[in-house]
């Protein structure tokens, strides 16, 4: 009797840790959402016809990676959460559906900010024009 109560005693326990553990990893997740401290936000057109979803970019400048990409399916308008930084925005039309521009896929020029942004700054782009 009393190995099948320190046995249930175990799996309580086992079970009370792996809940904490997702609990932990449900946090990381949420964490890039605490630190974008600032927006980018703007419109997209487009002068091509086409049902392909519009994907808008946003690439910082100093560590040349992709911060924050944006799917826009009808709507035109986005707003970026980025942290502060410097950073370029550009956008295409996504015609393969495979969420990176392909050589054949129209897209805007890209947009690189004169001055980065700091916490709480939000900024409206001037509308990015795919051709």
């Amino acid at each position: 009797m009393e190995k099948r109560f320190g046995a249930l005693r175990a799996v309580s326990v086992g079970f009370c840790l792996a809940l904490a553990g997702c609990q932990h990893l449900a946090k990381d997740v949420d964490e890039p959402h605490a630190t974008a401290t600032a927006e980018l936000r703007g419109r997209v057109s487009a002068t091509t016809e086409g049902t392909a979803p519009i994907v808008v970019v946003t690439i910082d400048r100093d560590a040349r990676k992709i911060m924050h990409r944006a799917f826009l399916a009808t709507d035109r308008i986005y707003a970026l959460p980025v942290p502060a930084g410097h950073y370029k925005v550009y956008a295409f039309m996504d015609r393969n559906r495979d969420g990176a521009l392909g050589a054949q896929e129209p897209r805007s020029v890209v947009y690189a900010l004169a001055s980065g942004l700091r916490a709480g700054d939000r900024l409206e782009l001037p509308t990015l024009t795919i051709r």
